[in-house]
């Protein structure tokens, strides 16, 4: 009965996340968003651009990994984001390329990070679909992504919905992700490096 409850609260804070997200008022004081989707922005925002370092202390746990690092380029309707995590001298990186002009990308995944004791995988050669858009006057980079994940079941179809969110004075990144596998959302607050 306690594990059911538990259950349902995550789901309705999950759910709860999503609607702030995805139906902001417009009146975000944190981020300045002015909620005006009517026009697709397909030019990157470079303010996105440079280093990041995840605040552990504001973030969702990340064991195993003892750091991530955003390192985000753009270029015109391009953003790359490299992700890299840490654990102790190891360091592993995953890399997102997409063009927010395109419909839909395709982004090669070699080793899939957020394998975190779970038992699944994304399968050899494979990656995940994503479609990227810019929200809020380019203040924030939407990300729609579906991959299939290799499981002790068998192949497990997921969708993940991302929200990465620029701070008004530019300093913060934070990022929401809400996955069709995980019952609670993910959390990553980043600070800008210098």
């Amino acid at each position: 009965m306690r594990k059911t409850i538990r259950i349902l609260l995550s789901a309705a804070a999950g759910i709860s996340l999503l609607i702030f997200f995805a139906g902001c008022d417009g009146n975000d004081s944190d981020t300045g968003n002015t909620g005006n989707t009517s026009n697709r922005i397909t030019q990157a925002n470079p303010n996105f651009a440079g280093k990041w370092e995840l605040r552990t202390d504001l973030s969702t746990a990340v064991d195993p990994w003892r750091t991530i690092r955003l390192d985000i380029d753009v270029d015109g309707s391009v953003i790359d984001i490299e992700k890299t995590v840490t654990t102790g001298r190891r360091n592993t990186t995953e890399n997102y390329r997409m063009d927010t002009a395109n419909e839909e990308n395709f982004v090669p995944i070699a080793v899939w990070l957020d394998n975190r004791h779970i038992g699944a995988f994304l399968p050899h050669n494979s990656g995940k679909t994503i479609r990227a858009d810019w929200l809020d006057d380019g203040q924030t980079l939407k990300m729609e992504s579906s991959y299939t994940l290799e499981t002790h079941q068998g192949e497990t179809p997921v969708r993940a919905y991302i929200e990465y969110r620029l701070s008004r004075g530019g300093d913060r990144l934070t990022m929401l992700e809400i996955r069709s596998s995980r019952n609670r959302p993910i959390l990553h607050v980043y600070e800008r490096q210098q």
